[in-house]
């Protein structure tokens, strides 16, 4: 989160600042904060958490699973992925 400020407040990355995560992620995090402020960031991550659950039960549905399954499959999937960032 603080190198999301960093980028929203004109530092450089890899410049001015160095984070080991990629620069898609810590930009768009940045632009989250520039234009809805510090709470951007944590908005983005429930909209990127809300499309991975849809595209994994859509996916599990495909796959021919039954609808609990797919839609257990699609929460355990979003949590997973939502666990797998620090803030």
């Amino acid at each position: 989160m603080s190198i999301s400020g960093f980028l929203a407040h004109g530092d450089r990355l890899y410049a001015d600042i160095f984070e080991i995560k990629d620069p898609l992620f810590l930009w768009s995090a940045g632009t989250a904060d520039r234009v809805v402020g510090p709470v951007g960031p944590f908005l983005l991550d429930g909209i990127e958490v809300a499309l991975a659950a849809a595209l994994a039960f859509a996916a599990a549905r495909v796959a021919g699973f039954a609808r609990v399954i797919a839609l257990v499959a699609a929460i355990v999937f979003a949590l997973t992925l939502a666990r797998s960032e620090e803030h």
